[in-house]
Order: C-alpha cells, then sequence, then structure tokens
C-alpha cells in the first residue's frame, strides 16, 4: 500500500473516530442524560469507561517508552481526551508519520 492510501485511510478513522462515538456522546448528553449518578450506576457504562481508561493509559505509557516520531506522549494523550481514542490515537500516528515523510522526503 502507498503512502499516500496509508495517510488516507489514517484520517477516514481519524474522522470516523470522532464522529461517531462523539455524536453518539452528543446525542446521549443532549436526549438522555439524566444525572452523573445514574450514568456511573449502569454497570455497562462503568464497564466502557473502564476499558478506555486502561486503554488510554496503557498506550500512554507505550508510547512515552517507545515514541514512533518527534510528537511524544502528551500528544496523543490530549488529543484522546478532548475527542475519542479513536480519533487520538489516528490523529497521533498520522502526525508522527507525516512529519517522518516530511524528514526523509
Amino acid at each position: 500500500m502507498s503512502v499516500h492510501k496509508s495517510f488516507t485511510w489514517l484520517w477516514v478513522f481519524t474522522v470516523l473516530g470522532f464522529v461517531a462515538p462523539g455524536g453518539l456522546f452528543l446525542y446521549w448528553a443532549a436526549n438522555d442524560f439524566t444525572t452523573l449518578a445514574a450514568a456511573l450506576h449502569d454497570r455497562l457504562a462503568l464497564a466502557f469507561i473502564a476499558d478506555v481508561l486502561i486503554t488510554t493509559g496503557a498506550l500512554t505509557v507505550y508510547f512515552a517508552k517507545r515514541p514512533p516520531g518527534p510528537y511524544r506522549w502528551p500528544w496523543f494523550l490530549a488529543l484522546s481526551l478532548l475527542g475519542t481514542l479513536a480519533f487520538g490515537l489516528a490523529l497521533y500516528l498520522w502526525l508522527n508519520r507525516q512529519t517522518h515523510q516530511d524528514d526523509v522526503a
């Protein structure tokens, strides 16, 4: 697969990772949200929250020890917290590959 196609797929994944989960969250917040206590009593929601926090933490430690490029782990963590984990991971990898390709060319 060419470099341009891999960048395109990372952008597609970035947009989908931001729009799909972010859109569902905004819909839930606007229409179904009652209280934070009610949300925290939902065991399925707590399982997903724990899964995302553990995965984000593990990836942050991994990127701190083995950075994929010039952008270090705080960028990944900030993008993941500001958007979604899928958005943050795809954009972080795209940023590092983009910079790496510019250095090679």
